[in-house]
């Protein structure tokens, strides 16, 4: 099964895969929108037609699926700050300002500062 977006920035023509945790994120984003839909919905049904329980059952299902976006969330942040570090663990934007001797350079940042 192969899974696509919505359209390639250069071609608008193709399609091109999403990666599995993208791919992830995008599905928990619309099984999130629809149980909490789904929740309120049944909250005003359930009051509608006078049922005079707790309502409790409601909001857990709406948590539980909070708890499991927050949860792939954290971990894809995790994966994605993984994905920028070297072997070494320094970070990729150190690692290229420390190769570069900390020096930016742009002659137009070439200035010093004023005079206090």
């Amino acid at each position: 099964m192969k899974i696509f977006s919505r359209t390639n920035k250069k071609n608008c023509n193709q399609k091109v895969k999403l990666d599995f945790s993208k791919k992830l994120i995008n599905d928990n984003r619309y099984i999130l929108w629809l149980v909490n839909i789904g929740g309120i919905l049944l909250a005003f049904y359930c009051v509608y037609k006078d049922y005079i329980g707790g309502l409790g059952w409601i909001a857990g299902m709406v948590s539980c699926a909070w708890a499991a976006h927050g949860t792939i969330c954290s971990w894809y942040f995790n994966m994605a700050k993984s994905d920028h570090r070297s072997s070494d663990g320094t970070g990729i934007t150190f690692a290229a300002a420390e190769a570069n001797g900390f020096n930016n350079n742009d002659d137009n940042d070439k200035w010093e500062s004023p005079v206090i």
